[in-house]
């Protein structure tokens, strides 16, 4: 894969804007200058597309991946993951996977019944993050962080929104 200068500009140019943001970050305690530097990559490549095809389904549609390997916000992303992973699990519509859903699909009644208007149904998710509007995704990340037991633990919520 050939990289072009260009590309190269734009990723420094993010990484630079990422590293400013981190400063931010590090100024208002919610994290030391030292997981700041940590979460900074090194030497920063653009991300790679490649569609991933879906032989299950009729026409055989591709699904678009980004490698982010190496991007500007690979680390951050990981940091992130980290400290959401297990408030997503206390939202009520989580499902960690098909068996837990099954799972729970089996229980339904120990809970009691349903009410009468009550529909049950599937569906297949298309692009489900890229569907998800920054807005919306920013919110209910800082509300998942001030329900915490600590409130007070790093990073706050206001984090987000930095």
């Amino acid at each position: 894969m050939v990289v072009e200068d260009n590309e190269i500009n734009i990723v420094k140019k993010y990484n630079k804007r990422i590293s400013d943001k981190l400063e931010l970050v590090v100024i208002s305690g919610d994290i030391d200058s030292d997981t700041a530097k940590r979460l900074i990559v090194p030497h920063p490549v653009p991300g790679r597309f490649y569609i991933l095809p879906t032989i299950h389904k009729e026409g055989n549609p591709g699904r678009p991946i980004i490698n982010g390997n190496g991007c500007p916000t690979e680390i951050i992303s990981l940091f992130v993951d980290y400290h959401l992973k297990d408030l997503v699990r206390l939202v009520p519509s989580y499902f960690q996977d098909d068996i837990d859903f099954l799972r729970k699909i089996h229980n339904i009644n120990a809970v009691g019944p349903l009410p009468p208007d009550t529909i049950l149904c599937t569906m297949d998710v298309s692009a489900l993050f890229t569907n998800i509007p920054d807005g919306e995704g920013i919110g209910v990340s800082k509300s998942a962080l001030e329900k915490r037991r600590d409130p007070n633990s790093t990073p706050s919520s206001t984090f987000v929104v930095i």
